[in-house]
């Protein structure tokens, strides 16, 4: 029998790209090597699918489930198509255009009309393999590892993911890739990476497990991460646990706007309200750049407009951006007494340690 699609000429890539290409392609089974053919059997279709994805890797694309159809609560006919099948990103949440575009973001919608099914058939007793449409309106690539669907073909994939594994919650993605680097294992991707505890089938994280996994996450991108806690106490006054009153984040590009811009100038904050399951209030602080234009200076979520939440803001951004020169001369808000008092109880600090001063250059101590 013909082949379902003909094999299409290899492109010209690195001798590196080439050997990975080739020892990937030789791990495959010699069957899912070849092309289907018309009403080619198959156990299921799972395997079916498994088969006919590896025939896409060789052939520079990858396939995607588009649909399937049920017959008395069983599947009996899954559509395949290529990953460039879509014209436009899916929009679910019915967003305009002018909302949803993003600059210098990129797609796989190709409009490509690709497709290949996998059938139920009664008659014969199994599965089947036929093609809708054989055609393709794009060259194969060149490197199919980038689709998502076959980045497990990379050769030494499962050491990688094993080594990913021992690593998770021990050391950070950054220095987790440059041993992999070391190793000449291939990276697995900061997603992956941060994932792996759901892909091993571990269960839902708890609340401990999942913030860990962001500040780490966080602790990657160069934002500094600081909390005010306070300690709960039992009958006896002895402390038997401690509650997370105040999330800061600042990254070093904030740190850097923060003492260009807002240094001996002035900031506005705000919070947002139930933006969050937890219910937790974020406050954001903004600048003001040369241009005009607002930026953001730094983000905490905290339990609520209180002095204590205030005053615990101030200390960070003295202590990560104004620690080599003028802190805010204004704050721009609303009228939270919170705020309020926490610029009361600064002042005040500030005019005692003023008087101190004076006093001590007027009297000097002997």
């Amino acid at each position: 029998m013909e082949p379902i699609f003909a094999e299409t000429a290899g492109e010209t890539v690195t001798p590196e790209l080439r050997a990975q290409l080739d020892a990937a392609i030789a791990a495959l089974p010699p069957a899912h090597r070849r092309a289907p053919t018309e009403n080619e059997p198959t156990d299921s279709r799972e395997a079916a699918l498994v088969r006919l994805q590896d025939w896409a890797f060789t052939e520079g694309f990858a396939l995607v489930v588009e649909s399937a159809k049920t017959h008395k609560g069983q599947v009996v006919r899954v559509y395949l198509e290529c990953v460039h099948h879509k014209k436009q990103a899916r929009n679910t949440c019915k967003l305009k255009d002018e909302e949803r575009q993003r600059v210098q973001t990129k797609t796989q919608s190709n409009g490509c009309k690709f497709s290949i099914g996998i059938y139920y058939t009664q008659a014969a007793g199994g599965w089947r393999i036929r093609s809708k449409n054989l055609l393709h309106n794009h060259a194969p690539n060149p490197d199919p590892f980038q689709y998502y669907e076959h980045v497990d073909k990379k050769p030494s994939w499962a050491a990688a993911l094993a080594v990913a594994s021992s690593h998770r919650g021990v050391v950070g993605y950054k220095d987790h890739v440059a041993i992999l680097k070391k190793s000449g294992l291939p990276e697995i991707g900061k997603q992956r990476y941060y994932n792996l505890q759901r892909k091993e089938g571990k269960g839902t994280l708890t609340r401990q497990e999942e913030l860990e996994f962001i500040l780490a996450l966080l602790e990657e991108e160069d934002v500094h991460v600081r909390i005010r806690p306070e300690y709960t106490t039992d009958s006896h006054g002895n402390r038997n646990g401690r509650v997370i009153k105040d999330l800061f984040w600042m990254s070093l590009e904030q740190i850097k706007m923060a003492q260009r811009f807002v240094s001996g100038f002035m900031y506005k904050t705000d919070a947002t309200f139930n933006t969050n399951s937890l219910k937790l209030p974020l406050s954001v602080i903004v600048g003001i750049n040369n241009c005009g234009k607002t930026f953001p200076v730094a983000y905490c979520y905290i339990t609520s407009e209180s002095a204590a939440s205030f005053t615990f803001i101030d200390d960070q951004l003295c202590d990560l951006a104004f620690h080599n020169c003028l802190g805010q001369s204004i704050i721009v808000g609303d009228f939270a007494k919170g705020l309020g008092a926490a610029c009361t109880a600064k002042a005040a600090v500030n005019l005692g340690l003023t008087k101190i001063i004076e006093e001590a250059l007027v009297c000097p101590p002997d």
